[in-house]
């Protein structure tokens, strides 16, 4: 390629002119097929071109790889992602359990299940069928406030037509009766905070109910102290945010 330019000897060190090819046909190499040896030959033809000032057609930007490391290469992100799947079930997609067992909820509403019982002389657990849950969110101002009579404590089913029991529903609470197994079931909202009032249709109560009881319960319910009248009752201010069984036993004190 350098034929008939000034060049200088390797041995005396003279300046002088290359002679030019004798050979009528030049070496032709075989193209390889490793990446690396295209890459070296590419860039030694370069330096040459650059010396004899030749113009050469190379596109830098394409890169040569083999068909086996592009094989390779997408087989690791493969096994890459797979591992992360798993990973992320491990690590977040399963249920998280509390100290009880209790799966926490990942939804936005949780199941509440209970069973109401009072102590008789031949069952120390009898199941108080009839009694009245009643779960009011603790900042809600209701339209029309509750009959007490319509949710008294008893075997009669409750009125779900009424307005003051659907403005109640609207609004997050829930009332309901005890099953003849003294067995209760609903769902609440897992974001909202409530007081919780169980009312006994089988166990007297010898005292009069708390004030402040009475008087909570006043701004939803008309004459709220008719409604506890001698029922023994459990009071208790709830934030569900996972599905729990609850036990409640109820007995004159």
């Amino acid at each position: 390629m350098q034929a008939g330019d000034p060049i200088r000897c390797p041995n005396c060190r003279h300046v002088g002119v290359a002679p030019r090819a004798t050979e009528s046909k030049k070496e032709i190499k075989k193209p390889t097929t490793n990446p690396f040896t295209q890459d070296q030959e590419v860039t030694e033809v370069m330096r040459r071109g650059k010396a004899n000032g030749a113009t050469l057609g190379v596109d830098r930007r394409r890169v040569a790889f083999a068909r086996t490391s592009i094989y390779g290469f997408g087989a690791l992100l493969l096994c890459v992602s797979v591992l992360s799947f798993f990973l992320g079930m491990l690590s977040g997609g399963g249920p998280v359990t509390n100290q009880d067992g209790a799966d926490l909820a990942q939804m936005d509403e949780v199941t509440i299940r209970g069973r109401v019982t009072y102590p008789q002389s031949d069952d120390p657990e009898a199941p108080d069928g009839g009694a009245v849950l009643l779960l009011v969110p603790t900042d809600w101002t209701p339209g029309e406030k509750m009959d007490y009579e319509t949710i008294e404590p008893g075997t009669g089913a409750i009125d779900y037509t009424a307005g003051s029991v659907l403005d109640l529903q609207q609004g997050g609470g829930i009332v309901t009766r005890t099953g003849s197994d003294g067995r209760f079931e609903f769902q609440v909202p897992t974001d909202m905070t409530f007081y919780m009032v169980i009312l006994s249709n089988n166990v007297i109560r010898p005292d009069s109910p708390r004030r402040e009881h009475v008087t909570t319960l006043n701004r939803v319910m008309t004459d709220a102290k008719f409604w506890f009248a001698d029922h023994q009752y459990r009071w208790t201010r709830e934030k569900f945010d996972r599905h729990r069984d609850i036990r409640v036993y109820l007995k004159s004190e």
